[in-house]
């Protein structure tokens, strides 16, 4: 686990690629929205940083000859906004910025490539095991799938945060959270723009059939 892209956004010197960065970032006094962009220059020398750090992983890895048995997941628990949606930071609302993240996954054998479609950290556990060999269906112990499955697909997934989650599929996020509501956060598009869910259709209900199922089982 990193800290350096968690604010203050810690990076050394040699780290720097964006110049204009905010030098003295006290969050809690600091006017966020007027120093927003030279608060995202900290972010991604941040960032820069982190990349470094992990190169050396991937490096020491290499060098001792273990990427050839060694399973290696980057991935972060969170995004990061910066005021595309009037919020700084995460853990505020559910917006796209603050729950896409990167997802990177090597398995000894796999060939390389890319996905666009939508996957999850709930897919992580059956795609780890899978990987060691266990034949369970990933059914019987979690909500995620093995994401190197030949068939793997995904119709929704589900965010959460401290108070509550969100179901997202490809054509809306519903909030059921105590402070989404407070935020009044409720129905949107993938884009995060208010949608009236008389106007999507109705493929989404299935999903939201489902999400209840489920999560009746994994509270109960």
């Amino acid at each position: 686990f990193f800290e350096s892209a968690h604010a203050n956004y810690y990076f050394p010197d040699e780290s720097v690629i964006e110049s204009d960065y905010i030098e003295d970032f006290n969050y809690l006094t600091v006017d966020i929205e007027n120093s927003i962009e030279r608060i995202r220059a900290r972010y991604i020398n941040a960032t820069h940083h982190l990349d470094s750090q992990l190169g050396r992983v991937f490096d020491a890895l290499e060098a001792q000859g273990l990427l050839d048995t060694t399973i290696v997941i980057v991935t972060g628990d969170h995004g990061e906004e910066f005021m595309e949606n009037g919020r700084w930071g995460h853990n505020s609302t559910f917006s796209q910025e603050q729950i896409r993240v990167p997802l990177l996954v090597h398995v000894p054998g796999q060939a390389a490539g890319q996905e666009a479609q939508m996957t999850s950290h709930l897919d992580l556990p059956a795609t780890v095991l899978a990987a060691l060999g266990v034949d369970l269906d990933p059914a019987t112990y979690s909500y995620g799938s093995n994401l190197l499955a030949a068939d793997y697909a995904r119709d929704y997934t589900v965010a959460s945060d401290w108070h509550g989650n969100t179901l997202i599929t490809p054509d809306v996020k519903m909030v059921f959270s105590k402070k989404g509501a407070a935020y009044d956060d409720g129905t949107t598009t993938l884009e995060d723009e208010p949608v009236d869910i008389g106007s999507v259709g109705v493929a989404y209900r299935n999903s939201l059939n489902l999400f209840a199922r489920e999560l009746a089982r994994f509270y109960h």
